[in-house]
């Protein structure tokens, strides 16, 4: 059952004067003549010639048209649906439009004819956006004069500005219900029914409701985007007063200097003669306020934002899919009881890391932080900041905006890294000041921007911390949430309600929903008393993480990272169990076939590993996880070649799997390779007797090539330099950056730089010039010191090596290694450039 309920308010007034001027005219001459005060307020006298004769004051005064308009709506509506759980909704919509008009349409004033104007006043003369003038003719002619005791003379400020605002939130509480989560799978604990939108984007639930529009969830609680937008325009101009070139005589000095403090010469002086009786000064505005092209735009940019809206919403639910659909996979694939094939096992494997790669990537993109939703959320601020604007004004709200968010993402890193905490108050006041700059450069209101920055800042304490399972839909929910709070705040508060809601959408979205896991894992890091609970924390984050680099913020991920294990994810049921997981690895080993192929001494030396790593794991603190991260890492590399090389990749992946390493074909074929190389290795040489290859490589996949060319080369290396130290290593496997750096005690020659290389032997051409060229090694142009690098930032090490580069000490060489594994050695010139004869080139090569 389901029950609706509304209600509205409206308030309205406006008031309209306009003047029409009184015209005197003559078809000759026109005479006035005075005993006392004469005022032409909002009257013209005009003739060929005109005659005045003032015995008091002579006033004249143009008149301002006037229009003021002001309009609030507001209106609250809701529903509640009770049955198979309990779902509640609200909305509310408020509408503000405030105009103010005023502006001389027609200047009073004496316009005399060809014939002039003489002009004689006993008192004061006194213009206010005023004229006494005539044609050019009697300006040329000298036919004008004015006598009076004092002048004075003012300007009529003329003005058209509108403003209005629109505001439109909703959301809703459910609860109940037998499935326990909303059709986006994005909260738990909410009503099947659960609260979403009807064709009007309002939050609605029952029969209202539009299938699959459930609104997300954080919590019980749900949003549906805030749709807010302005509208304002401004125009103003000055009505001056004037009097025609002529004759000017003021007969009371010493009064015109007590009532202006200027004396005769100085009034005359500052007068206006450019103003003529042929010509329009009154500068008069046109109104500007339109209120159904106001309303027009509310509509249209209303519906874009709740299109927006939407979009990201069903991008956040295209994300928790893909990564439901992966967790399936996986499960099907471990399951031991559905009689599925090892191949088969593996190719669910597959599925389930290429889903979650599709979902990592649209999060990337639309997600809190992503490019794309910087991108919509700037155009929605850009077109909803002033729906009547210019092109140009649309371009720069849109532009600071996108700036602003940047400056947010900045803070959010600040965050990330512990430099300061979400919701302090040096974190709300770093909100405000970007949000600030970003309104007042958009003329926008400053204070208003600051308010959306900081509330949004310090709201985030009323939320949960967040968890490594956390959906990105309940994410969603919680931006929704906050930015409708603020729009509430604003609009409750009298502040800039669009201006605040952007300041806080960028805040929200580029801070703290971009960063909140990383921060929530690093306090948990560092809650962990031993390296096993470490290993267990980094591997509920990595798994799950909607953040790609989570893991790699810890010391035994970068190691991983830096041993060329790439797939982090899949080692994440390892870490959770890690000393089950050796133990796992250690069983594979001890094999007959395994052993075999390993030979006993590689099996101890393996075998010992493990014991060590075990106790390491069991025993030891958390200073050395970077470098546990590196074993482990190494480990898995040499086990994984060896089961592959014993049954293969689908069977060598269904054994990984069975000790928590979850591994795809890609990763399986690279392992796959490594173990081929070594029993290359084992029959002492690339070609049998006959001459045939041992093995042909071009079949290899691009990383398996880029194994071989690295590890050929480098025995290639070995054998050139047996006694050279290795001393740098900046790329991990296949990747780019110096290969390898050796150290080397040579007549002529300190270090010797290498490039490894399969198949081709091209070079690439980035911005600092031709790889291995010597403004490639120094980053000319980048400033990227790549020695600097390869040396980890050992700055001793690089300036010895930088020493003896100025004084040709160092030879750099391209080692290529082709399809079957012949290994040649090249030697590069300062310009990347072979030289022809590498052994002539060389004073290494050239000495063996």
């Amino acid at each position: 059952m389901t029950a609706n309920a509304s209600a509205s308010r409206g308030k309205g007034e406006g008031s309209d004067v306009s003047w029409t001027n009184t015209h005197v005219s003559a078809g000759n001459t026109l005479t006035l003549e005075s005993g006392g005060n004469t005022n032409l307020k909002g009257a013209v006298a005009t003739g060929k010639q005109v005659v005045a004769n003032v015995g008091g004051d002579l006033n004249i005064e143009s008149l301002q048209d006037t229009s003021t308009y002001h309009t609030k709506d507001q209106s609250i509506g809701g529903s509640v649906t009770v049955g198979f759980g309990f779902s509640g909704s609200a909305n509310f919509s408020q509408q503000k439009i405030d105009s103010d008009f005023a502006s001389v349409t027609e200047q009073s004033g004496i316009k005399a004819g060809d014939r002039g104007f003489q002009v004689n006043v006993h008192g004061n003369t006194d213009l206010k956006g005023a004229v006494i003038a005539s044609t050019d003719k009697a300006v040329q002619d000298g036919a004008n004069s004015l006598t009076t005791a004092t002048l004075t003379q003012s300007e009529i400020h003329n003005r058209a500005e509108y403003s209005a605002s629109s505001i439109g939130i909703g959301g809703g509480y459910s609860s109940g219900g037998g499935s326990g989560k909303s059709d986006n799978s994005g909260g738990k604990g909410a009503s099947a029914d659960g609260v979403g939108t009807n064709q009007q984007g309002q939050a609605t639930t029952g029969g209202d409701k539009v299938p699959g529009s459930n609104a997300p969830t954080s919590g019980n609680w749900s949003a549906t985007p805030p749709v807010v937008m302005g509208a304002s325009g401004s125009g103003s101009s000055v009505t001056g007063s004037g009097i025609s070139g002529g004759a000017i005589h003021i007969t009371d000095g010493a009064k015109q200097q007590a009532l202006t403090g200027k004396d005769a010469e100085q009034t005359v002086a500052s007068v206006n003669r450019g103003v003529s009786s042929e010509r329009d000064s009154s500068n008069a505005l046109k109104p500007i306020f339109n209120e159904k092209e106001i309303q027009a735009g509310f509509e249209i940019v209303g519906a874009l934002q709740r299109e927006a809206g939407t979009f990201l919403s069903n991008r956040a639910k295209e994300v928790d899919q893909k990564n439901a659909q992966a967790k399936d996979a996986d499960a099907k694939a471990a399951d031991p009881s559905n009689g599925l094939t090892d191949e088969q096992r593996l190719a669910l494997r597959d599925q389930a890391s290429a889903l979650r790669s599709e979902a990592q990537a649209i999060n990337d993109k639309w997600g809190a932080g992503g490019t794309y939703r910087q991108i919509t959320s700037a155009l929605m601020a850009g077109v909803g900041g002033n729906v009547t604007g210019s092109t140009a004004q649309f371009a720069q709200n849109m532009v600071v905006n996108y700036v602003q968010q940047q400056g947010a993402s900045y803070i959010g890193k600040l965050v990330a890294d512990g430099t300061l905490v979400e919701g302090s108050p040096a974190h709300a006041a770093l909100h405000a000041i970007v949000a600030c700059a970003g309104a007042a450069a958009s003329s926008q209101s400053c204070g208003s921007g600051a308010l959306g920055a900081a509330a949004s800042s310090l709201l985030t304490g009323l939320f949960s911390e967040t968890s490594p399972d956390e959906t990105a839909t309940q994410r969603e929910g919680k931006r929704n949430l906050i930015t409708s709070l603020v729009t509430g705040i604003a609009a409750m508060s009298g502040a800039d309600a669009t201006t605040a809601t952007n300041g806080a959408i960028a805040a929200v979205d580029n801070n703290w929903l971009a960063t909140q896991q990383i921060v929530k894992m690093k306090k948990e890091l560092s809650n962990a008393k031993s390296t096993l609970e470490q290993l267990k924390v980094a591997s509920k984050w990595a798994y799950i993480s909607t953040k790609q680099d989570v893991l790699t913020t810890t010391g035994i991920g970068k190691g991983l990272a830096e041993s060329g294990w790439n797939d982090v994810k899949g080692v994440a049921e390892f870490l959770a169990h890690p000393i089950e997981g050796l133990k796992g690895l250690k069983q594979l080993i001890s094999s007959p076939d395994a052993r075999q192929q390993l030979g006993d001494a590689l099996f101890k030396e393996l075998d010992a590993k493990i014991d060590r790593m075990s106790y390491a794991i069991e025993k030891g603190g958390d200073e050395n996880a970077e470098q546990l991260g590196k074993d482990l890492g190494g480990l898995l590399w040499q086990v994984g070649s060896v089961v592959t090389g014993v049954g293969g990749v689908a069977k060598g992946a269904t054994k990984l799997a069975s000790v928590g390493v979850r591994l795809g074909t890609d990763m399986m074929e690279t392992l796959s390779g490594a173990a081929k190389f070594d029993r290359l290795l084992a029959n002492g040489g690339l070609f049998a007797a006959d001459g045939k290859p041992l093995m042909d490589f071009r079949s290899l996949s691009n990383p398996q090539k880029s194994i071989v060319g690295d590890m050929l080369g480098g025995e290639k290396v070995k054998q050139l330099l047996p006694d050279a130290q290795k001393i740098g290593r900046t790329p991990g496997v296949g990747e780019a950056g110096i290969d390898d750096l050796y150290k080397v005690n040579k007549p002529g020659v300190d270090y010797v730089v290498v490039e490894y290389k399969f198949g081709s032997s091209k070079l690439g051409n980035p911005a600092d010039g031709l790889q291995m060229s010597d403004d490639w090694i120094t980053g000319a142009k980048t400033g990227k010191s790549r020695v600097l690098d390869s040396l980890s930032g050992d700055r001793v090490e690089a300036g010895k090596f930088m020493d003896a580069f100025d004084a040709g000490r160092v030879e750099k060489w391209l080692v290529h290694t082709d399809p079957f594994g012949n290994v040649t050695v090249g030697v590069l010139d300062k310009n990347g450039k072979f030289f022809p004869d590498p052994v002539k080139a060389s004073k290494i090569l050239g000495s063996k």
